[in-house]
């Protein structure tokens, strides 16, 4: 069987046949009676799609071209049409070949007929042709001339809901030389031929990809002159809290979650991205942080750990409607080069959560079962929040007591804050002041009062910070290597004392890795094209005041996981800051 190379294989089966001469900027007007390239039909797509026909390069009409549309609105009126739509992939069959065009030739006259696969990838199968169309012979295969190409299943999604309901999904089919680009998770503007069948009263729609393209993040505006010259008079602290502004006093937290989103992406196969963990009381303002980081990014997700499985969460294995077996990717894999929001973290299996680790440390998302097989790349950033066992944490335990998960699993998080629901009379009458602000002239006021940024200008403010990659001024990556020595080192001091405990969360080398990837986000977030002293400062700093809220006030206490947050050690007097 003869293998068509990628420049020979035709694009899809056409409503008349498989059509090899195939030409994507041919097209014809029956209104005009034109016939136009594809930059020259845009009007004619536009006020009288109907009339428009693609064509092959021997003349003959394909399919009706339609403009652009949401699969939500695709119906039995457009079976045949050639339409667009902006989708995301997440559902991935093994690829398999299939049969495009068949050679029978008759043993009499000795001249070949041709047999070719439908638009539904049907082809006649049967060995003869019997009478041959001469009416003599019968016409044999020959199954040297076969010509097979390649196909893969997929399932597309709706990029955006046209409405308040569950986005819509469609199976698809691609073939060729696009089985081996397309991208778990990839969002694309397709082009494809809308195809219908009816069983039972029951209407099945597939599409057939004709070509698709990558899109471009293009949904965040570049800032207006306006709003960058309001980006350069803010403080950072104004910006800061412009995430989730209804929320006071978190400043700390929302800085380590806005780093996460701000980390690097892998490069030479090194993790550069930092996840963020906040843990502690109920009703302590931990989804709220988490919703208005969702808000942030459209390629994000937010779920929770309560509901979340691994074959939910990252691969799973799914049955297409006609019995083929599908990857299915989960809201962790459609994340790439984002971050996922995982709330109540706690509440998730421990084989579940040991999911998320061959993510969070290797970049990539596993599956392995009979029948499938495949590996994703899968740089993704987790911003989690857990609430302790008991729903109210208790001072007297440490860490993994109070939230129920591994050390394992704790120590691949960055930063991890403990966010407790302490009460500060100063604190508290200001929270109710500003409730009350907001209560009675919208939030979108209260902003404009505090001088924050909307969501839509920090939006922009973070598309500019991930545009930036600032290099490393001389000395400033050493400078972290020694203060990290130091702090490792009165760690392993204190874990050796009579304080110390088997299993203390230790200073190690993830702790080194962050605390630069953390430095690195924070000359992205000051806007700056180098990694100064003061982001390595910063980074160091941020980190000392996750330790501290714990509790933890000495050196002795680095080991963030096994001792009691009211526990204030005397080994060491030296303070962390």
């Amino acid at each position: 069987m003869d293998k068509v190379s990628e420049e020979e294989i035709p694009t899809q089966p056409d409503p008349q046949g498989m059509v090899f001469d195939y030409n994507a900027n041919l097209f014809f007007c029956s209104r005009c009676m034109s016939h136009r390239q594809l930059d020259n039909i845009s009007e004619c797509r536009r006020d009288h799609p109907d009339n428009v026909y693609q064509k092959d390069m021997n003349g003959h009409n394909r399919s009706k071209i339609g403009w652009q549309i949401p699969l939500s609105k695709i119906g039995t009126i457009h079976q045949h049409h050639t339409m667009r739509s902006k989708v995301i992939v997440t559902h991935q069959s093994v690829t398999k070949p299939f049969d495009l065009k068949k050679e029978y030739r008759c043993s009499d006259c000795h001249q070949s007929t041709y047999k070719y696969a439908d638009e539904y990838r049907e082809i006649y199968d049967k060995p003869t042709i019997n009478p041959c169309p001469c009416g003599d012979g019968i016409a044999n295969l020959n199954k040297n001339k076969t010509v097979s190409g390649d196909m893969q299943q997929i399932v597309l999604q709706e990029l955006l809901s046209a409405s308040d309901n569950e986005p819509r999904r469609i199976e698809a089919v691609l073939y060729g030389k696009d089985v081996r680009t397309i991208q778990a998770g990839g969002e694309y503007d397709v082009t494809y031929i809308v195809r219908c069948s009816t069983e039972k009263n029951n209407t099945k729609f597939t599409l057939d990809i004709i070509s698709l393209v990558p899109l471009i993040d293009d949904t965040i505006e570049d800032p207006t002159e306006t709003e960058t010259l309001k980006f350069q008079s803010m403080s950072m602290n104004s910006i800061i809290n412009s995430l989730a502004p209804e929320i006071s006093y978190r400043d700390n937290e929302k800085t380590a979650l806005l780093l996460s989103m701000l980390s690097g992406n892998r490069r030479d196969g090194r993790r550069q991205e930092m996840s963020t963990l906040l843990v502690g009381d109920p009703s302590t303002a931990k989804s709220v942080l988490l919703n208005a980081c969702n808000n942030l990014d459209k390629r994000t997700k937010k779920i929770s750990g309560r509901s979340a499985s691994k074959a939910g969460m990252v691969l799973g294995l799914d049955n297409m409607e006609d019995g083929t077996r599908a990857i299915s990717f989960g809201p962790v894999v459609l994340s790439h080069n984002s971050y996922i929001c995982i709330d109540e973290l706690d509440k998730m299996d421990i084989a579940d959560q040991s999911a998320l680790h061959d993510v969070m440390e290797d970049g990539k998302a596993l599956f392995s079962k009979i029948g499938a097989s495949i590996e994703m790349p899968c740089h993704v950033r987790i911003l989690g929040a857990a609430n302790p066992v008991g729903s109210k944490w208790n001072v007297a335990k440490n860490i993994e007591q109070n939230i129920n998960m591994p050390n394992s699993f704790i120590s691949r998080f960055g930063y991890v804050f403990c966010v407790l629901d302490t009460f500060s009379e100063d604190h508290e009458m200001a929270k109710l002041t500003d409730s009350s602000y907001i209560d009675e002239h919208g939030l979108d006021k209260f902003i404009h009062y505090k001088g924050f940024l909307t969501n839509e200008e920090l939006r922009k403010y973070v598309k500019i910070c991930k545009s930036l990659d600032p290099k490393w001024e001389a000395g400033v990556s050493q400078s972290i290597d020694l203060k990290y020595f130091e702090m490792r080192k009165k760690a392993h001091t204190q874990k050796s004392s009579e304080e110390g405990s088997v299993g203390d969360l230790d200073i190690d080398h993830r702790t080194h890795q962050d605390l630069k990837r953390a430095a690195y986000a924070f000359a992205r977030l000051y806007h700056s094209d180098s990694i100064k002293q003061v982001h390595a400062d910063m980074a160091v700093e941020l980190f000392i005041e996750s330790l501290k809220s714990f509790g933890m006030k000495t050196i002795a206490e680095f080991n963030r996981k096994q001792l009691p947050t009211k526990t204030l050690s005397s080994v060491l007097n030296e303070t962390l800051d």
